[in-house]
C-alpha cells in the first residue's frame, strides 16, 4: 500500500512564456512511496511543471508555491533541488561518450584519493549502482561502446546515487528494450517500498496501467483530471488527453508501385569501436516508389547505421546506392540532400536540430540553397514556406520564431519532420520518428507518411516499437548479425506483432 503521507504540495502554479501560458493554476499533492504518471499531449505543460520542480526553471520565474515536507521549495537551480532530494532523468540524457560508464555514472561526484580520482573505488561504486538495476556490465568500457538503452540505465543509476526522495523520469523507456523496460518498471516498484515518490512522464499507457498508483492528465496548461489506480480507464484518459478535437485516425493504405526508387547493393559497415568487426556485411535490398519499408531487428543489429551510411553521415566499407536506376555518390549529407534524401535521426538533441536557432530557422536549414538568389536569400519566400508547414504540421509554439529549445520533445520532432517535408524529399529515412511523441501527434505523423507515399515519396522507418512497424509498413527487412535474414511482404498477408517478433528472434537464434 502507498504511504499517504504528504511529500509535495503544488499550489496554484502559473508559468508564462512570451505569447503563451504553459501552466494555468495547477494544484495537486504527491505522497511518499507513490508512482504518479503525468499524461498529456506534447506541449500540455508536463515538462514545464517538472522543470519547475527540479530547479531548471528557478523560483521567481513562475507564480505559485511548492512545499516539500511542509517547507517551501524555492530552488535557485538544479543543485538546490537535488539537495532537497529531487532528481530528474531527462528525455535527452547527457552522456559523455569518451568517458567510461563508471565515470559517467559518478560524474561530478568522483571519489578522490588525495588529489586524484580513486578509480578502483569509482568502478566498484558504479558497478554496484548498475547491479541495483539488475545489470551486470563492464563499467570500465567507454560509454560510446554501449547502446542508447544502457545510456538510459546509466542516467537512472546516476540519479539514484543521490538517494532522492522524488525521482522524475521523462519518457524513460523510449530507448529501452522490452527486457530493460521490465527491469526499470520492477525497480520503480521496489523504490516505492523505500518511500521514494516517482513522477513518470510517458505516452505509453500500457506502462501506466502496470505501475502507476495515480495518473494526472494535463491539457493546454490545465490539470484536467486525476485518477486513482482502481478508477483508471484507458478510453477516458485518452479523451482527457486529446479533448474534443478529432484526429484523423490513421488507416494504412499501400501506395507502393513496381518502380524501384532506391537500391542498396552490398553495403558493409565497419563496427565503430571493435576493429576488424563489421556491424553490417553485404546488405542488399530494394525500396520501391510509394513504399513504407520497415527495418526490423534487435538493438545493435545495424538498423540506424544502415540509414546513416546511406545518408553519408558515417563511412561505409563497401556498397553502392542506386536511385531511380542510376548510381549515386551520396557519400556526405549535402550530396544526399541534393539527391532528395532526408534523414530524421534517432538522437534529435545531438544531431537533429541546432539548439541556438528558432523553430523556423531549423525548418529551413535544408532548403537554404534553393532559396538563394544571387548572393542573397529570398527571405520573403523562406518565411512563406516556413509558415505554411508550421501550420500544416500543427507545431505547438507561439510562432515560428520561438526558440526550438523551449518546445516539448514531441514538438521538436514535428519540426524535424517539417524540415524534410519542405525539401520535397524523394526518400525519407526515419529513425524512431515517434519517440517521445503523444498519441495525437503520432497519428499526425503516420498520416503525413501516408500522404507522402501517396504522392510518390518512399520511406524507410526504423522503430523499436513493433506495433508501430506492423501498423505502417508494407514490407519488412529483418537484420540479424549484420546481414539481411529475411524480407517479409505484408501487403497481401498482414504480419502481426507476435509474428514479426518471432521472425526477429528466429533470425538471432540461427546466427
Amino acid at each position: 500500500m502507498t504511504d499517504r503521507k504528504e511529500l509535495l504540495v503544488f499550489e496554484n502554479i502559473y508559468k508564462h512564456y512570451p505569447g503563451v501560458t504553459a501552466l494555468k493554476g495547477v494544484s495537486f499533492t504527491l505522497h511518499k512511496g507513490e508512482i504518479v504518471a503525468l499524461l498529456g499531449e506534447n506541449g500540455a505543460g508536463k515538462s514545464t511543471l517538472v522543470k519547475i520542480l527540479c530547479g531548471v526553471i528557478p523560483y521567481g520565474d513562475y507564480e505559485g508555491e511548492i512545499y516539500k515536507d511542509g517547507m517551501p521549495l524555492r530552488s535557485a537551480g538544479t543543485r538546490d533541488a537535488l539537495k532537497r532530494g529531487i532528481a530528474m532523468i531527462p528525455q535527452e540524457i547527457n552522456i559523455q561518450p569518451d568517458l567510461t560508464i563508471a565515470e559517467n555514472i559518478m560524474l561530478g561526484s568522483w571519489p578522490l584519493k588525495g588529489i586524484f580520482i580513486d578509480v578502483p573505488r569509482m568502478n566498484e561504486m558504479a558497478k554496484k549502482a548498475m547491479e541495483k538495476l539488475d545489470l551486470d556490465i563492464d563499467v570500465t568500457q567507454q560509454a560510446r561502446c554501449v547502446t542508447s538503452g544502457i545510456h538510459q540505465m546509466m542516467a537512472i543509476a546516476r540519479a539514484l546515487m543521490s538517494e532522492p526522495s522524488v525521482l522524475i523520469l521523462d519518457e524513460p523507456t523510449s530507448a529501452l528494450t522490452n527486457k530493460e523496460t521490465e527491469a526499470l518498471l520492477k525497480k520503480l516498484t521496489d523504490l516505492r517500498s523505500e518511500g521514494i515518490c516517482s513522477l513518470y512522464i510517458t505516452h505509453k499507457l500500457d506502462e501506466v496501467f502496470k505501475i502507476a498508483d495515480r495518473s494526472i492528465v494535463f491539457r493546454d496548461g490545465f490539470l484536467i483530471n486525476q485518477y486513482e489506480r482502481e478508477k483508471m480507464d484507458q478510453g477516458r484518459i485518452i479523451q482527457d488527453i486529446v479533448g474534443e478535437k478529432k484526429e484523423r485516425e490513421y488507416v494504412h493504405e499501400c501506395h507502393m508501385t513496381g518502380d524501384v526508387r532506391l537500391s542498396f547493393r552490398n553495403f558493409s559497415i565497419e563496427h565503430g569501436y571493435v576493429r576488424g568487426k563489421h556491424i553490417l556485411d553485404d546488405v542488399s535490398f530494394d525500396l520501391y516508389r510509394g513504399e513504407i519499408l520497415g527495418i526490423a531487428g534487435l538493438l545493435g543489429s545495424g538498423r540506424s547505421e544502415l540509414l546513416r551510411a546511406a545518408f553519408g553521415a558515417i563511412p561505409k566499407l563497401s556498397g553502392e546506392l542506386w536511385m531511380d536506376g542510376r548510381k549515386i555518390a551520396a557519400d556526405d549529407p549535402a550530396k544526399a540532400i541534393e539527391y532528395g534524401i532526408g534523414l530524421l535521426t534517432e538522437e534529435r538533441g545531438f544531431d537533429g536540430y541546432v539548439k541556438t536557432m528558432s523553430v523556423g530557422e531549423n525548418m529551413s536549414l535544408v532548403i537554404l540553397k534553393k532559396l538563394q538568389e544571387g548572393l542573397f536569400l529570398n527571405r520573403k519566400k523562406e518565411i512563406a514556406i516556413i509558415e505554411k508547414f508550421f501550420r500544416y504540421i500543427r507545431i505547438k509554439a507561439p510562432s515560428s520564431s520561438t526558440p526550438i529549445l523551449s518546445l516539448s520533445g514531441g514538438n521538436q520532432q514535428k519540426v524535424l519532420v517539417a524540415k524534410w517535408l519542405m525539401n520535397d524529399s524523394k526518400v525519407l529515412f526515419l529513425d524512431e520518428p515517434t519517440r517521445g511523441v503523444d498519441v495525437g501527434a503520432r497519428e499526425e505523423i503516420y498520416n503525413l507518411m501516408s500522404d507522402l507515399t501517396k504522392n510518390g515519396a518512399s520511406i524507410i522507418i526504423v522503430s523499436s516499437e513493433l506495433p508501430e512497424l506492423v501498423k505502417v509498413c508494407d514490407r519488412f527487412v529483418i537484420l540479424s548479425g549484420g546481414t539481411v535474414s529475411e524480407i517479409v511482404d505484408a501487403r497481401e498477408n498482414p504480419v502481426s506483432e507476435a509474428e514479426l517478433l518471432a521472425k526477429i528472434n528466429n533470425a538471432e537464434s540461427e546466427k
